[in-house]
């Protein structure tokens, strides 16, 4: 806890260790603060006084914020793929994602992944592999409760993931190349597709004819 005008409140930091033991152990945010008591009990050998203890409401505002943190600093490295790194041979580099349904706790939950490249590997790197030489990335972009149960729902849930993660750049939008599904999915796919399409048509029209910032013929 850091002193803000005589309060204690939260740092990121003690917020970060937090969402990772909830996240790694699957508990529940309503118990972890409970289940910290607890264990305040077993390694300190008394409860936490009630300066200490700190409210459901603040452990989610403090994992909400910094899950906004990560996801604008991911978005942001995300983008330089496209527009600062440019292939070595001038081929362009797309990125596609993946998405799916699945129940938990009888709860459908929609999850939209994200996969590609970063690029090409450093001559430099320890991780550099002549046989392998590209830094290929498979990520979540999107979890939670589904909202529909038709296609439109979830491509419209599917595309505000893209926006909100990946950035809206052109140069990001514009190599988006695909979405992979079950069969009882493939609409919902298309439809995702469709939605990127028509979003580069009206706010980018202009750029269609554009390489990396070059005029094509």
């Amino acid at each position: 806890y850091d002193g803000d005008g005589g309060n204690r409140v939260m740092t990121y930091a003690t917020a970060a260790v937090f969402r990772h033991i909830i996240l790694s152990h699957h508990i529940s945010i309503t118990t972890f603060p409970l289940l910290l008591c607890s264990f305040a009990v077993a390694l300190l050998g008394r409860p936490l006084e009630t300066k200490e203890f700190f409210s459901i409401r603040t452990v989610r505002n403090h994992i909400v914020r910094l899950n906004i943190i990560d996801d604008y600093n991911i978005s942001k490295e995300f983008r330089k793929v496209f527009t600062e790194t440019k292939p070595p041979y001038g081929f362009l580099r797309f990125w596609y994602t993946a998405t799916d349904d699945a129940k938990q706790k009888k709860i459908t939950h929609h999850v939209t992944l994200r996969s590609g490249d970063y690029g090409p590997r450093s001559e430099e790197g320890d991780d550099f592999d002549p046989d392998f030489n590209i830094r290929p990335f498979f990520d979540s972009i999107g979890v939670g409760p589904s909202v529909t149960k038709d296609n439109n729902g979830n491509a419209r849930r599917n595309f505000d993931d893209i926006c909100d993660v990946c950035g809206t750049d052109y140069e990001v939008q514009s190599r988006y190349n695909g979405n992979a599904s079950d069969n009882a999915a493939i609409g919902e796919g298309v439809k995702t597709c469709e939605l990127n399409m028509a979003y580069l048509k009206t706010q980018w029209d202009a750029k269609a004819d554009e390489l990396y910032g070059e005029i094509r013929d």
